[in-house]
């Protein structure tokens, strides 16, 4: 008779997985309107239920929230040139030490953050089909030679290769270095 069927194993038996999407198909107002939404829980559940001036300063778990809920403004607006600098100026911490705290926890400091973030939004544009130069015009760029750089400093790929594996992927591509088939995805 054979074994019972497992989950997954449709995946096995050759049932096509749709290919009309990405694999993430979140959309870019989804991710803005998710983004909104998590600011305002994160005051709301966190911030103003107390003023800030009540917040323990030393305390580790208060700069940590601190971190985070400045994270998520950048992300949230990284277009603004002035959302680093108000969001700076909104912290109850000493700006260098929040900066070098910020770097440790993130990765980053706010700025490169923030420049990071635009450049996500950036991919996104140059997913839907815009040209390098409206993607660069559209995230603050007016030389879009020099967004070029950044874009592959910050991703790793130029904007053009970007577009391109992005193209091969929704095209059902295999990934680079994969075309002959031997490679096993998992289901």
């Amino acid at each position: 008779m054979g074994r019972p069927a497992a989950l997954g194993d449709d995946c096995a038996a050759g049932s096509p997985l749709p290919r009309d999407r990405p694999l993430s198909s979140t959309t870019f107002t989804q991710h803005h309107i998710f983004m909104v939404l998590l600011i305002e829980f994160i005051e709301a559940a966190f911030i103003r239920w107390r003023p800030q001036q009540d917040v323990a300063v030393n305390n580790p778990d208060s700069l940590s929230l601190s971190v985070m809920v400045a994270a998520s403004q950048i992300a949230a607006d990284p277009l603004n040139p002035e959302t680093v600098e108000r969001v700076l100026k909104a912290i109850p911490y000493n700006q260098d030490y929040f900066r070098r705290e910020f770097k440790k926890q993130v990765g980053l400091t706010p700025p490169k953050y923030q420049e990071f973030k635009r450049m996500e939004r950036a991919m996104a544009l140059l997913a839907s089909g815009q040209t390098v130069k409206q993607a660069a015009a559209f995230v603050g760029y007016d030389d879009s030679y020099y967004f070029s750089r950044m874009f592959k400093r910050y991703i790793g790929v130029s904007p053009a290769g970007y577009k391109m594996l992005n193209k091969r992927h929704q095209e059902g591509a295999f990934p680079r270095g994969e075309e002959d088939g031997m490679a096993v995805f998992p289901c």
